[in-house]
């Protein structure tokens, strides 16, 4: 499972507008969020804990490019036996 590029970009650009926007990260000040740097990224969510849980609460898989581990797709079935029957 790999993040799209697109998507990821969206979303660092969505923050970067936000951070600007509002909220103290607006002013030019040296921080260690932005790496003591005025005019550097903010590399945090633009919102609440609330809003952050809330958003990735459930996967959205098209944001990802999927590749499966073995050509069979139902292989991750295994043999029909859980761990603790195969090892009695």
């Amino acid at each position: 499972m790999e993040p799209r590029q697109g998507p990821t970009t969206e979303i660092n650009q969505h923050m970067d507008t936000r951070h600007q926007k509002c909220g103290t990260w607006r002013d030019n000040c040296n921080s260690w969020y932005k790496e003591n740097k005025p005019d550097d990224r903010v590399y945090i969510w633009a919102g609440s804990l609330l809003h952050h849980l809330k958003t990735f609460r459930e996967p959205r898989y098209e944001h990802y490019d999927l590749r499966r581990e073995r050509e069979k797709v139902l292989a991750f079935r295994g043999n029909g036996r859980t761990e603790l029957e195969i090892e009695r």
